[in-house]
């Protein structure tokens, strides 16, 4: 039988380095099996040679020597090094990091967003809006929970995209917050008013918002797909990159600003396709990992 590992290394908030050691392989009735070998504290330095004896220490505590057919990893300068198979994903995130650089002056504006909101009376705020705007348009007793903004985190997959997307949805609820704060009475709300009003997205910037996160979406869709637990991924991730490379193409009818951002991500000189759809209707049923969890409530 042969056993894939995972291996991924992180810094606690606590400053404490752990390395994580999952096992997968394939049942004789061809079936999954994932397992948590290890997640142990480890000590600094992180060099390749240090997470290289770790890795053998737990390979030889659960004898799987002569089992171990490959190992994922991500690419952090001290993974690089060791003979692994590169995570494919976290390859096309960093890609996306980088080219979300363009981003920065939209992406301050929307952290200002999220910390006015993460306030305990902003958030309630929030949620009455929403439920006054739902009253209208639900059924009764079919009334929607208020969502909350979702914070995008740098090393939380598609994280940006998720938060972005959420605070399009809540856009008019905000908006609606703003306008009603300005209204009232006394001089504390309507300074609360006031400041959520410079903090507000401009026509523009909404437009922007909305054409980036149209632009994110299948790539959220194909890291949703390559992150499944119970199918096979390896023969999925070149046809899904080529797929990404033609979908996202530079146009001439795009702005310089989101063709430098593509130009950035995906390079330049591939062709259109617009047969090359992803979406949802590509990923099968199987479950995908919890990380993914936090964005649905």
């Amino acid at each position: 039988m042969n056993i894939h590992l995972t291996t991924d290394l992180w810094t606690a908030k606590s400053r404490y380095g752990y390395l994580g050691v999952t096992a997968t392989w394939l049942t004789s009735d061809f079936e999954f099996r994932e397992a948590l070998l290890s997640c142990d504290h480890l000590p600094y330095p992180h060099t390749g040679e240090v997470i290289s004896e770790e890795l053998f220490r737990i390979i030889g505590v659960w004898r799987l020597k002569t089992m171990v057919f490959t190992i994922a990893t991500d690419n952090g300068a001290n993974m690089v090094n060791v003979e692994r198979q590169p995570c494919a994903v976290h390859t096309l995130q960093l890609s996306v990091q980088e080219g979300l650089k363009q981003c920065k002056a939209i992406h301050r504006r929307v952290k200002s967003l999220q910390a006015f909101f993460r306030l305990p009376k902003q958030a309630q705020r929030l949620h009455k809006a929403q439920k006054a705007q739902n009253e209208s348009n639900q059924a009764e007793g079919d009334v929607q929970s208020p969502l909350d903004l979702l914070t995008d985190v740098k090393t939380r997959w598609n994280s940006t995209y998720l938060a972005w997307k959420r605070l399009l949805e809540l856009h008019n609820s905000i908006r609606f917050v703003s306008t009603s704060l300005l209204s009232k009475s006394d001089r504390a709300s309507q300074k609360d008013g006031e400041k959520l009003e410079r903090l507000c997205l401009l026509v523009g910037e909404k437009e922007f918002l909305q054409e980036v996160v149209k632009l994110l979406e299948p790539i959220e869709i194909v890291t949703r797909h390559l992150c499944g637990a119970n199918y096979p991924i390896l023969n999925l991730v070149h046809p899904y990159m080529e797929s990404l490379k033609k979908k996202f193409a530079p146009r001439s009818d795009k702005n310089e600003t989101v063709d430098t951002y593509l130009n950035l991500v995906y390079g330049e000189g591939y062709e259109e396709n617009d047969d090359d759809e992803i979406t949802d209707d590509d990923i099968p049923d199987a479950g995908t990992r919890q990380q993914w969890q936090y964005a649905h409530r």
